[in-house]
């Protein structure tokens, strides 16, 4: 992630694209999207619908749909923050992580 914020004029152009992202018309009806799918899969895994392997994959997508949504406001926050960028930085869970957290679970 240093390769893309050198500079204080490279962060707060971040910050200002994503900040004007969020309130992009295209941006906005994504994130109703996925929020409706969001409560769809939270409801599902609540009733326990499907095989437990089913319900992982609802709670790895679950994820991941909140990590996108969440996206903008994550990196606004933390490119503001005084501490330095991090090389691996990334909001989103790898295949590794998710299988740590599963194992985690049981």
């Amino acid at each position: 992630m240093k390769n893309l914020f050198k500079t204080k004029s490279d962060i707060e152009t971040a910050v200002a694209n994503f900040t004007m992202l969020k309130s992009n018309a295209g941006w906005q009806i994504l994130v109703e999207m996925l929020t409706n799918d969001i409560n769809v899969l939270k409801s599902q895994i609540l009733d326990g619908i499907g095989t437990e392997d089913q319900l992982d994959r609802k709670r790895d997508a679950l994820k991941t749909y909140e990590s996108v949504v969440n996206a903008p406001d994550y990196w606004i926050e933390k490119l503001k923050s005084p501490q330095s960028i991090q090389e691996n930085d990334d909001p989103f869970y790898t295949i590794e992580e998710l299988q740590k957290e599963r194992r985690a679970r049981v």
